[in-house]
């Protein structure tokens, strides 16, 4: 057992803190046990004072659309307390950052059907078509619905059946990480696909390319 703890010690010694520190016995390495090795004297070195920037908070981007609610005195408060009406002289503005959760709706598409007003007409009944045509025919998956999906699933890393407790749970959605699966590979060989495809083609009708081959983190 003592042995077992000195070879553990032994292997472990040299990933600990210590491993970097002198050993006297390294003396012995140039023959002399007295020998002291010569450390040169420590000097200071003075730093230039800084100054530290204090946190503030940050104006929020100009980007995000701008929602103005006015918090506005009482009728009775606008009057002082001599007599006289307050008049207004400014405005002290604070934000506050706001979102919108993502809501499910369930979209109808209503198609009309028209026939012919004669009674004796043998014309088949004639039906509008969507306009525009779902991206993924057969299917109940709106635009809206894939986008969030795939960037769910691809931007943001979850697995399907992670969405589809998600989608079940918070929105009370009866999706499945079966149809959400179906939905993504249909939509990679019906939407992705002839894109890349079309891309490719504009790629190749140039003489060169200047193409950049460091890689993206995510």
């Amino acid at each position: 057992m003592l042995l077992e703890e000195k070879i553990f010690y032994l292997l472990y010694l040299p990933f600990t803190c210590w491993s970097e520190r002198f050993d006297k016995r390294q003396q012995l390495l140039f023959g002399n046990e007295d020998a002291a090795c010569e450390v040169e004297p420590a000097t200071e070195t003075k730093v230039p004072e800084h100054t530290r920037k204090t946190g503030g908070r940050r104006v929020p981007p100009q980007h995000l659309p701008r929602v103005r609610v006015e918090h506005d005195l009482l009728e009775e408060e606008k009057q002082c307390s001599c007599g006289s009406c307050l008049n207004r002289i400014g405005e002290e503005v604070s934000f506050q950052y706001d979102v919108i959760p993502a809501r499910f709706q369930v979209i109808e598409n209503i198609k009309f059907k028209y026939s012919c007003s004669n009674s004796k007409c043998k014309q088949p009944p004639i039906t509008a078509q969507q306009s525009p045509p779902a991206p993924l025919p057969r299917t109940q998956a709106s635009p809206g619905v894939l986008a969030w999906v795939g960037s769910s699933k691809f931007a943001d890393g979850l697995p399907l059946n992670r969405i589809a407790s998600i989608a079940g749970k918070r929105f009370g959605v009866p999706f499945t990480s079966t149809t959400l699966a179906d939905w993504m590979i249909k939509g990679a060989e019906q939407i992705i696909s002839p894109l890349v495809a079309t891309m490719e083609n504009a790629l190749d009708g140039h003489d060169y390319l200047h193409i950049d081959e460091t890689t993206l983190q995510f």
